[in-house]
């Protein structure tokens, strides 16, 4: 079985959430009608990801740009990897104000099929002062796979994708404002994440100035053998590539590298916390 993937990139502005919103909307319209059945968005793509971003009235506008996205999904058939965005918990009782960097996973009937909330945070830019880590990886059932939705920052820890491939996961999506000037560990890393797990990955970074930082691009999607399928440069533009799950799942079933991982049964066995 083989699915049309799409990762879109382009500039997001902290100054304009309007402006954001459309030309994301604009760029994700194209690419399911280009009939791409899986489409990965960035991080905060709307709002930016920036220290006042708590001020912002668009944190209050999650539910309705998920909503306009659901819309999508069920007229064009496909999944979308909305990207993340600002997710309020109205439920925590402290006086915690933080917001979650939650990315919403949407299936072809439109429905919000799971989440994620960004786990490492940045905290040499600060981003644990206006955002709570989750504390979860979750692996996503599709209609005809398995998804692990990771956002920017968690791609520099191994483990976290790890967990993901050793519960199923067949896809890995990234969803990212990665800076320029780290750009080459970006790259890298999304290889090395598909060929430690066997997955292919799915990532879309930001491009261009935020009003902030310069953001490197390079959006791309790798094969499980490390190959690197489309691959956006430091522009705009969305790129597509076929993902063949039956040659991933036939791979697998050849080389079992995953299933064969001696950690897999108890990782807690393994921790050592004596120097040795």
């Amino acid at each position: 079985m083989k699915i049309k993937a799409a990762v879109v990139q382009f500039r997001t502005r902290i100054s304009e959430p309007e402006l954001n919103f459309e030309k994301g909307y604009s760029m994700l319209e194209k690419a399911l009608a280009e009939d791409a059945k899986l489409v990965v968005m960035p991080e905060m793509w709307v709002v930016g990801l920036y220290p006042d971003v708590l001020k912002s009235p668009y944190i209050l506008k999650t539910a309705e740009i998920i909503d306009e996205i659901s819309k999508l999904a069920q007229k064009n058939g496909a999944a979308i990897v909305a990207g993340s965005h600002p997710h309020i918990d109205y439920y925590d009782s402290t006086a915690d104000k933080r917001i979650y960097n939650r990315v919403y996973v949407v299936n072809s009937s439109g429905s919000v099929c799971g989440t994620y909330n960004k786990i490492q945070l940045f905290t040499k830019n600060n981003e644990h002062a206006y955002s709570k880590p989750g504390f979860k990886v979750f692996n996503i059932q599709l209609e005809n796979f398995i998804l692990a939705p990771f956002v920017c920052f968690d791609l520099r820890f191994p483990e976290l994708f790890r967990i993901a491939a050793f519960n199923g996961a067949e896809i890995m999506s990234v969803s990212s404002q990665f800076p320029k000037s780290r750009i080459n560990h970006w790259r890298a890393l999304l290889v090395a994440r598909a060929i430690e797990n066997q997955c292919f990955v799915a990532a879309s970074n930001s491009c261009g100035n935020d009003d902030l930082v310069d953001l490197g691009g390079h959006s791309m999607i790798v094969a499980p053998s490390g190959d690197i399928l489309a691959e956006c440069g430091e522009d705009e533009e969305t790129v597509y590539s076929e993902i063949d799950l039956d040659s991933l799942r036939d791979y697998r079933a050849r080389f079992d590298f995953i299933g064969e991982a001696v950690l897999k049964n108890d990782l807690k066995q393994y921790i050592n916390k004596n120097l040795i």
